[in-house]
């Protein structure tokens, strides 16, 4: 067998071996079941490209994170997102800076890393979070919210 041929082989025996943290698909869909109820009684839609989501869903975050703590965060960041100027300025922080880089990847890497804790301090200065949290309620009420955020998933 050809050298390259061999190390691919040995790439995929290696990656049969189950991962760290791996769980079962049944019990990441039951994570991921609770996890949209749980955003569901709080109003806020489950974001399709977050990394915490995933995370969470996979049981891949350390013991920190609960359940209560994962709706906390999206829900911050359905605030950030939806109701402050965040993302505008961003964008437009964005564009300034690839004037001089030019290269929409590497500008949006250092958008990210380096200007979006300033520009989130800027929107929610402007536009802060609710003084009642989560501030979508439905009927049942906060008490109903956080006992379904309760699932027993750290």
């Amino acid at each position: 067998m050809p050298k390259s041929k061999k190390r691919v082989a040995q790439k995929v025996v290696q990656l049969e071996e189950p991962l760290p943290h791996h769980i079962s698909l049944a019990e990441a869909q039951e994570r991921e079941r609770v996890l949209g109820e749980a955003l569901e009684r709080v109003g806020v839609p489950m974001p399709s490209d977050s990394s915490l989501v995933y995370n969470f869903v996979q049981a891949q975050l350390d013991d920190s994170w609960t359940l209560e703590s994962v709706v906390d965060v999206l829900c911050k960041n359905h605030f950030l997102y939806n109701y402050t100027a965040y993302t505008s300025y961003l964008q437009e922080a964005a564009t300034q800076i690839n004037l001089y880089a030019q290269n929409w990847k590497e500008t949006w890497r250092f958008v990210n890393h380096t200007v979006a804790p300033h520009v989130k301090r800027r929107a929610l200065s402007e536009t802060p979070y609710p003084e009642q949290w989560p501030w979508l309620f439905h009927p049942r009420g906060h008490a109903d919210s956080i006992a379904a955020t309760q699932g027993g998933f750290t």
